[in-house]
């Protein structure tokens, strides 16, 4: 239980900054890192919401695609 699962588009790691510079998996890796006490939805908004800074002022310049899976404790009963 609390094993987490994130699928992510080259769209994520491969989104360019303004000075050329890529997001990068160890910032991807950071972020999920920092939000392991968080729900699926805000890890996942957090990523979404560190690309779109990154890449400021202009939008991501691929697709970007997030799922992620959470292994949850099995009820008794």
């Amino acid at each position: 239980p609390g094993d987490r699962l994130l699928l992510y588009s080259d769209g994520v790691p491969e989104a360019q900054g303004p000075g050329g510079a890529q997001f990068g998996e160890e910032r991807l890796a950071d972020i999920v890192h920092a939000t392991r006490g968080q729900g699926l939805e805000s890890m996942l908004d957090r990523v979404l919401a560190a690309v779109e800074a990154f890449t400021a002022p202009k939008p991501p310049h691929d697709d970007i695609s997030l799922v992620a899976l959470e292994i949850l404790a099995a009820e008794h009963g």
